[in-house]
């Protein structure tokens, strides 16, 4: 009770007395407060303005110092009270209207931003008092982006960093300004200076007449990209940016652009939009130069059902010129490829967009690929050892007094013994006109033979009159083997194609079938084939001097020393299979068949051909003693050469070699008979390019 009557006197004082001398008629105020009580101030003020204050006992204990060299009206007290609160870290919350008007003191502890209740729009922008606190103002942005504001504003440091706060919304384009009443207001005018409306950007739908909307959307965008300038100085991005889009449904091109680009489109678009001489169609012809198109078709029909080629719009390029695809309720071509094999041609049917792709990928697959030479050898090393030695006797004697005859004889298949008669004519011995003497007598001409290979080696007879009369045939034979090329074959093929060489002999092969009566009835049932097969794959690699080869080596033989029932002999079939990486030009071995084997053959005459010593003159012994080694030899060469002289140079040596053996090649190739008759072809005539490489009198003048 008695601080509260301190407090009054006081004030009476105060009031009554210096530092404060009011001057009713000027209404101005003298200010002199010097360690004077905070609370003391707000009671002044309050009874000045006519204003209720409501504050706390946190305000008891705080002194102030404010010296004023001027005088001050009521209405500049109350602004120079929220500066002194300010500056004391408190704020001051208005609520009510009008006569139950409070005015809050409070702490700024949290910062205005949480403490303020005071919202107000650009509508009431008028109605905002400049002695209030801090307030809350939403501002609409009609033509810059909201992120803009936020950035230049920050940077220009024009919020009040005691509490002040800026906050940009973008989905409405908005800005939230937290500051106090005359900061809002500044602010507020630097927003609406800088939101003014730039160049307008404008929307066209341009019908096309005679031009496909995805074409000229492509060639727009290429053009776009190309022609580009620097983004200049204090221009933002979206300035310079066109969008285009094809719409098929309307044959159509949408552009969005601002008013000088979009002049410049509308005259591009014209320009493009020209007739042609014929429709544009979705079907598109493309005939093949090297590749087969039955191939291409399928691998290209295979790449469309995996998804590979991708159906887009053409002409998004990023932020310069992009596309949306076409309209709803465009209608989609179905892609289709079919090959046309008489004409070696593809027929595809597709979007103008697709078909660009497909044509790309036809032109990198439809090339001329390398073509490769591969010259072979199959040679077979045979140290073939055999020999033979047989004995062959025949023994008659005269007939007795009872008419009985004997006689006896080998025989090993050397020959066949015949009578004669006197001019030497053969005879057959059950000629009944050929008496057994007349046999003996003429004994000793030599037998005819009945093998072929009789003659070879050493055959010997002896028949000496009466004193032997046992004719005999000796053959002794030794025969020895070598080296034997089988076969030199050669081919040309192109890169990554399979070529195969086939020589063959062909055996008839016969069935037999029993019929009930027992008897056997043979019939024919084809060929049986053995020879030799070569099959190879050349790969040229991405060194271009070394090529993969993918080899394949069969040797078929029929075994002539066994026979069967349907007349075939059995097959021995020797086969290699191989993929090997050889320089191009180098003679290389790839591998070989080694076969060994050693036989011996005796016949003879029972009991007598096993009597020691004398026992060989009883028997035929063979002896065969074979070793084989086959070995392939592989010469690959590579002929790139554009105008084919490499060709031409490998097919003139053969023709020449097959006219040394007695071919006449010039009946065939006519250039080669005039080359051959010494006129020779000069550059730019109609003979092959190859002839002019090789010397010849008249190249050599020249």
């Amino acid at each position: 009770m008695k601080r509260s009557l301190l407090l009054f006197f006081c004030l009476v004082w105060m009031i009554s007395s210096s530092p404060f001398s009011v001057l009713q008629a000027q209404e101005e105020i003298n200010l002199n407060f010097i360690n004077t009580e905070l609370e003391l101030f707000i009671t002044y003020v309050a009874k000045k303005t006519n204003k209720r204050i409501l504050y706390d006992s946190t305000i008891k204990g705080r002194k102030i110092f404010l010296v004023s060299a001027t005088s001050v009206s009521e209405q500049d007290l109350y602004k120079i009270f929220l500066s002194v609160m300010e500056y004391n870290g408190y704020i001051l919350e208005t609520t009510g209207a009008n006569n139950s008007e409070i005015i809050k003191v409070k702490r700024n502890i949290q910062g205005p931003w949480t403490q303020t209740r005071t919202l107000y729009t650009e509508k009431e922008l008028e109605s905002i008092k400049e002695e209030d606190q801090f307030i809350t103002m939403v501002i609409k942005l009609d033509y810059i982006s909201s992120r803009e504001v936020q950035t230049t504003l920050r940077a220009l440091r024009i919020v009040n960093p005691q509490g002040g706060n800026l906050a940009g919304i973008e989905g409405s384009n908005t800005i939230l300004i937290t500051d106090f009443a005359p900061n809002v207001k500044r602010i507020y005018d630097v927003i609406k200076l800088m939101d003014q409306q730039g160049p307008e950007q404008q929307f066209k739908v341009i019908k096309l007449k005679y031009a496909s909307a995805d074409d000229v959307v492509e060639k727009l965008t290429e053009f776009v990209s190309k022609d580009r300038p620097a983004a200049a100085t204090g221009m933002g991005p979206d300035l310079e940016q066109i969008k285009i889009s094809p719409d098929r449904r309307l044959n159509a091109v949408i552009v969005q652009a601002y008013q000088e680009k979009m002049k410049r489109m509308i005259s591009l678009i014209e320009e493009l939009d020209q007739e042609l001489l014929s429709e544009p169609s979705n079907i598109h012809y493309i005939r093949l130069k090297h590749a087969d198109a039955t191939k291409l078709q399928e691998t290209l029909s295979k790449l469309l059902e995996g998804g590979g080629l991708t159906k887009r719009a053409l002409g998004s390029t990023g932020k310069v010129a992009s596309t949306t695809g076409s309209t709803s309720g465009a209608k989609e071509v179905v892609t289709s490829i079919q090959a046309e094999p008489q004409t070696n041609s593809l027929i595809v049917k597709a979007e103008n967009y697709e078909w660009k792709e497909i044509e790309g990928i036809i032109k990198q697959v439809d090339i001329r690929r390398p073509q490769v030479l591969i010259e072979s050898a199959l040679i077979e090393i045979s140290p073939e050892d055999v020999f033979g030695l047989g004995l062959e006797l025949f023994w008659a004697e005269s007939p007795n007094d009872d008419g009985v005859t004997f006689g006896g004889g080998s025989d090993f298949g050397f020959s066949n013994l015949v009578t004669v008669n006197q001019d030497g004519s053969a005879k057959t011995i059950n000629d009944k006109t050929t008496s057994i003497d007349k046999t003996v007598e003429r004994i000793g001409k030599i037998p005819v033979p009945k093998r072929s290979d009789i003659d070879r080696g050493i055959t010997a007879f002896m028949n000496y009159k009466d004193v032997f009369t046992m004719p005999m045939l000796l053959k002794a034979i030794k025969k020895d083997g070598d080296f034997k090329i089988l076969s030199i074959p050669s081919i040309l093929t192109n890169d990554h194609e399979r070529a195969e060489i086939k020589v063959a002999d062909a055996a008839p092969a016969s069935s037999s079938t029993e019929n009930n009566s027992g008897s056997r009835t043979d019939s024919f049932s084809g060929f049986q084939e053995a020879g030799t097969t070569l099959s190879i794959t050349p790969h040229i690699s991405g060194e271009k001097n070394y090529l993969r080869l993918d080899i394949e080596q069969t040797i078929d033989e029929f075994d002539r020393s066994q026979s069967t029932i349907s007349g075939v002999p059995p097959k021995k079939v020797r086969k290699i299979a191989t993929s090997i990486t050889v320089p191009d030009g180098q003679t290389v071995v790839i591998g070989g068949f080694t076969y060994d084997s050693e036989s011996e053959t005796v016949e003879k005459i029972p009991l007598f051909g096993d009597l020691p010593i004398v026992g060989i003159l009883f028997q035929t012994r063979i002896v065969n003693h074979q070793k084989r080694n086959i070995y392939l030899f592989v010469t690959p060469h590579i002929l790139r050469e554009s105008n084919f002289n490499d060709l031409f140079k490998h097919s003139y040596d053969y023709k020449v070699k097959a006219q040394s053996m007695g071919a006449n090649v010039g009946m065939i190739d006519k250039a080669f008979a005039r080359h051959q008759n010494k006129y020779a072809p000069t550059k730019g005539g109609l003979s092959p390019v190859y002839m002019v490489d090789y010397k010849t009198p008249e190249n050599e003048k020249k």
